[in-house]
């Protein structure tokens, strides 16, 4: 079993160690695009990113966004070692938005529940 063990751990660290150690940064919330689900934030230092997703999966159709509150914290991860970045986790959310076929939920102060036929 030992043996068996050994060739997991061997194979987890060199997934790892190609993929890279995930790391989350934290940064405030400037500005949200609801157009395209994406904000754009400032990190401690000062420096800004624009167009970090709200969604890690960008594509049409079915979808759950959640909006974070402007100048709320939210943490934010790169997508596979690029200069792309993703929210990951939200401090505030102002809003919430779930898109299934024809049917969209909201859900701000209150719920919002739209069927298109």
């Amino acid at each position: 079993m030992s043996d068996e063990l050994g060739i997991i751990k061997e194979e987890l660290h060199r997934f790892a160690s190609e993929r890279g150690p995930a790391c989350l940064i934290q940064a405030k919330v400037l500005s949200i695009n609801e157009d395209d689900s994406t904000v754009e934030v400032e990190l401690d230092g000062g420096a800004q990113i624009d167009d970090v997703q709200l969604r890690s999966i960008v594509k049409t159709g079915n979808k759950l966004v959640i909006y974070p509150k402007q100048n709320s914290i939210v943490l934010i991860a790169s997508i596979q070692k690029s200069d792309e970045y993703y929210v990951a986790a939200v401090e505030e959310v102002e809003k919430i938005v779930f898109v299934k076929n024809d049917l969209t939920a909201t859900i701000t102060n209150e719920i919002n529940i739209v069927k298109m036929d």
